[in-house]
């Protein structure tokens, strides 16, 4: 039902971009086939954004007023869980990718602070991957995302204090390569380095 309800309405808004946000020129260009405008069934919304993942940390998944919200995460697990809940919420209202970035960085001090094995960290990042690719977003569709990795703690990061259950320690970044390199092992295998 949700692809059918996304080709209706998206043929609605589709033709509504044509018709009240190009000019002529350019919807008859498009509908000849002279050109192709990508995603009109998205014709009203943004593309693709970027999110701060060191926010989330920090905040927690939060706010809109008088809607389920989450403190801070303090587990790796619930992290990874927040991260899901928010890309899958987002991506309902943007046509394109959801994006975080320094995932391993951000997320190697709950690593240690949960005192998690690789065997441990492999399998909260296996079900992080199964659950933000789950069929949730308009039309049966997974959340189209984008997530960087760094592999090394970044000289913008290395310094800063470390974001863990919403406050700022004193531990910095540039103390945790073992912990980001758990990660990406569990990602990719073999050696990070």
């Amino acid at each position: 039902m949700s692809g059918l309800m996304l080709h209706v309405a998206g043929s609605v808004v589709a033709d509504y971009t044509l018709d009240r946000i190009y000019s002529m020129e350019i919807a008859d260009a498009h509908r000849n086939g002279d050109i192709h405008l990508h995603d009109l069934y998205f014709g009203i919304t943004g593309y693709c954004a970027g999110w701060s993942l060191s926010k989330l940390l920090y905040e927690g998944f939060n706010g809109v007023p008088g809607v389920i919200e989450s403190k801070p995460a303090k587990h790796l697990d619930t992290a990874l869980l927040q991260m899901v809940n928010f890309i899958g919420t987002l991506q309902n209202e943007w046509a394109g990718a959801q994006a975080f970035n320094s995932i391993d960085t951000y997320l190697a001090p709950y690593i240690r602070k949960d005192k998690l094995s690789y065997k441990d960290v492999k399998q909260a990042i296996q079900k992080f991957v199964f659950n933000v690719n789950i069929a949730s977003r308009w039309g049966g569709q997974s959340p189209f995302t984008n997530l960087t990795f760094d592999w090394t703690v970044p000289r913008d990061l290395a310094h800063k204090p470390v974001i863990w259950g919403g406050k700022l320690l004193e531990e910095t970044y540039g103390e945790y390569q073992k912990e980001m390199d758990s990660i990406n092992k569990s990602l990719y295998g073999g050696s990070n380095r």
